[in-house]
């Protein structure tokens, strides 16, 4: 259904042409039945996309928190062993 529903909104993707893209909205506005069926779908999708794109989203940031983190260990313990290595040196 996702290309139906893309080729109605963007025709110039190519699935319909600019004929039948007129025709498919025409039966879209013509009945009501159609129009809510068509629109909740479109609605549908909107909003499993948004969340697919959310969690995506906090998928990045988390990982990017994590690389962080993981970098300033990395930094804290290199610089716990130049200090030990120093003290071993001294001593």
């Amino acid at each position: 259904m996702d290309w139906f529903v893309r080729a109605s909104i963007y025709p110039e993707i190519g699935v319909l042409t600019a004929e039948e893209y007129s025709r498919w909205f025409n039966v879209v506005c013509a009945d009501e039945r159609v129009y809510r069926i068509y629109l909740g779908t479109v609605k549908w999708m909107y909003e499993s996309h948004k969340a697919s794109a959310e969690t995506w989203k906090n998928l990045m940031e988390t990982t990017q928190k994590a690389k962080t983190l993981h970098d300033e260990a990395v930094q804290q313990l290199e610089k716990e062993l130049k200090k030990a290595a120093a003290r071993k040196k001294r001593s």
